[in-house]
């Protein structure tokens, strides 16, 4: 018990001089510096910009720390002593407030549970951070992909955003490499698509003084599902090349609102899949909207965090999945592993990540190729992408029925919330591959492969991570279940509240870290938001929505919704989704079309004339 006194007492020390530091230099210095003093120091290099509702609270606590411990020893009559140490010495007894206050005690076993996995966290996320070596992103490039190259773009009722999205991408590929895979749209969607798409190809040539040669390749499917229009696609193109008609064998998948960067090193991720173990490449992600709202800001510091991780997981040999978000594949690799996916919605990208590490090391025929197979990472671009700009809508707690029947007038940010895209979307599936990561780590294959080994150690990770989330559950019921008196119950509130705060400073302390490695690329964090991201995100959506996500998942996905067939078996049972998914139907021009066409790239090439 001695130790845990020790322990204990040494990180509420360390809580208080992290958080009071860091209020003050994120409350003060730092505004000071870029607001007033305006040096390049505290102006440039950073992902996005300072808020002011954070500044503030950092002034607060900054100044609020220090000044409430002076008026207490004041009250105490601290300052009559002479000693000048007496007041660290009376600091020292509040961190130390268990031996202080013997009347404050709590259960052994969750002390331990509790900060084993903060010390764990603050060594790993440090180490992190040290060792994520990013290198500075290079300029843009001024030739274009390959002809081996196409982007495969999934969209649903979404011609409103595929615009930007097709316009980007134009900067890289001509018409012909662009793929819109659209799957259960509305008819007025479906022909908004046809048309946009149609438009985009002739202002491509017509703004760069070119005849008019291909178009954006477009195709239809009724059902509304994100991988079975994927493999529609995707079967598609692999036909057309192994039959000899097109060289594209590389595709890049991605949402509708995913914008590819100027800087988009298409040479290099190219060049990756020189190496035969490659399947697939992930990319670093960043928020597009990061500075619309504090929650897109904290959001944009969650991506730039988890990019630290799949670096250094990339380093160490392979990622566990490629986010769904955009993923580079070779074109057999992804029909074969598209073809054994279940379908799911929630946590698309996990199956496939799944499907290619249990595949990996074993019969060629399974993945199509003769080597053990692993996830790579391109480091030097990063991808932007919307997130939700609120952290919830009122209607979203409503079930799908009520909410389709009462119709509530949707939120004026025209993006789903923070909570509807975790809740019912995300986190469930951390839950629901469980079993799935226990198959990975005892999958046949790969003995002598250091990559299928690692990713093995990481699947360990997930399933004790999974049960952790189980167990702190059970813990907090039988924490409070052993209640007996007042006294207690205040004990067990204080442990639980100085808890949070020292996971508040543990926080801020590894995320020093891996802002300085995103900094690297022009992305560190302010360091307002470095301090109050742990309590106004992480923590909470830790302990309040991966809480009731774990519960949904069991009750909900568990038990009522299991897992579809796959691709394969879905196809063999239903002849009229066979016959849908693997027909290809792309939109093909017609003559009244092409008429068309001829007068709309005239106004384009007037428009541009017009222009210079």
């Amino acid at each position: 018990m001695e130790w845990m006194l020790d322990l204990h007492s040494a990180f509420a020390a360390f809580a208080l001089i992290v958080l009071t530091l860091g209020g003050l230099y994120s409350g003060i210095v730092a505004p000071l510096g870029n607001y007033v003093f305006k040096m390049r120091f505290f102006r440039e290099g950073y992902a996005h910009k300072s808020r002011f509702l954070t500044i503030c609270l950092s002034i607060v606590m900054g100044v609020g720390i220090p000044t409430a411990f002076l008026v207490y020893y004041a009250v105490d009559g601290g300052f009559h002593d002479p000693d000048p140490k007496a007041f660290f010495r009376y600091v020292w007894r509040f961190c130390d407030y268990w031996r202080s206050y013997q009347n404050f005690r709590v259960d052994g076993l969750l002390f331990c549970y509790i900060y084993f996995f903060l010390c764990f966290g603050l060594v790993l996320n440090s180490a992190f951070g040290i060792f994520s070596r990013w290198k500075p992103l290079p300029e843009p490039e001024t030739e274009p992909a390959s002809e081996r190259h196409l982007f495969l773009i999934v969209a649903h009722n979404s011609s409103d955003k595929l615009r930007e999205t097709v316009l980007a991408i134009f900067n890289h590929v001509a018409p012909h490499q662009v793929f819109v895979a659209d799957n259960g749209s509305s008819s007025e969607e479906i022909k908004a698509t046809d048309e946009m798409c149609f438009q985009l190809s002739l202002d491509y040539y017509a703004s760069r003084g070119l005849e008019f040669s291909s178009q954006i390749n477009v195709s239809h499917i009724q059902y509304g599902n994100k991988t079975l229009a994927q493999f529609h696609a995707v079967h598609s193109l692999h036909s057309r090349y192994h039959e000899g008609k097109s060289p594209i064998d590389i595709i890049t998948i991605l949402d509708d609102d995913v914008l590819v960067p100027k800087n988009w090193p298409s040479k290099s991720i190219e060049a990756q899949f020189d190496d035969p173990s490659k399947i697939v490449l992930g990319y670093p992600l960043c928020a597009e909207n990061n500075s619309a709202t504090l929650m897109a800001t904290l959001q944009d510091c969650e991506y730039l965090s988890g990019n630290v991780g799949r670096y250094v997981q990339s380093m160490l040999g392979t990622q566990l999945f490629a986010s769904g978000a955009i993923a580079t594949w070779r074109l057999d690799q992804l029909k074969e592993v598209l073809s054994r996916h279940c379908t799911i919605f929630n946590g698309e990208d996990l199956e496939m990540g799944y499907l290619v590490h249990k595949l990996s090391g074993r019969d060629g025929a399974k993945l199509g190729t003769e080597h053990p197979t692993r996830i790579g990472y391109v480091r030097d671009c990063v991808v932007p992408t919307i997130v939700p700009y609120c952290a919830f809508h009122w209607y979203d707690v409503l079930p799908n029925p009520i909410k389709k029947k009462l119709r509530p007038t949707p939120c004026k940010c025209e993006e789903h919330s923070f909570l509807n895209q975790r809740l019912r979307s995300w986190d469930p599936a951390g839950h629901m591959f469980l079993v799935k990561w226990i198959k990975v780590l005892f999958s046949p294959g790969g003995r002598s492969y250091s990559p299928k080994w690692f990713v093995r150690v990481i699947c360990m990770w997930k399933i004790i991570s999974a049960l952790r989330e189980l167990s702190q559950i059970v813990g907090i019921f039988v924490s409070f279940g052993q209640l007996r008196t007042l006294e207690s119950f205040k004990s067990l509130m204080v442990f639980y509240a100085d808890s949070i705060v020292i996971s508040w400073s543990v926080i801020v302390f590894y995320s020093l870290f891996q802002s300085h490695s995103c900094g690297r690329l022009g992305m560190s964090w302010r360091p307002d938001i470095i301090v109050w991201y742990p309590i106004l995100y992480e923590i909470p959506y830790t302990l309040i929505i991966r809480t009731i996500t774990c519960l949904y998942t069991i009750f909900y996905y568990l038990i009522v919704q299991r897992f579809p067939d796959d691709v394969r078996t879905q196809l063999e049972k239903d002849g009229e989704k066979s016959k849908e998914i693997l027909t290809s139907q792309l939109k093909e021009f017609s003559i009244a079309d092409l008429e068309r066409a001829h007068l709309k790239r005239s106004s384009s090439e007037e428009l541009l004339i017009a222009n210079k």
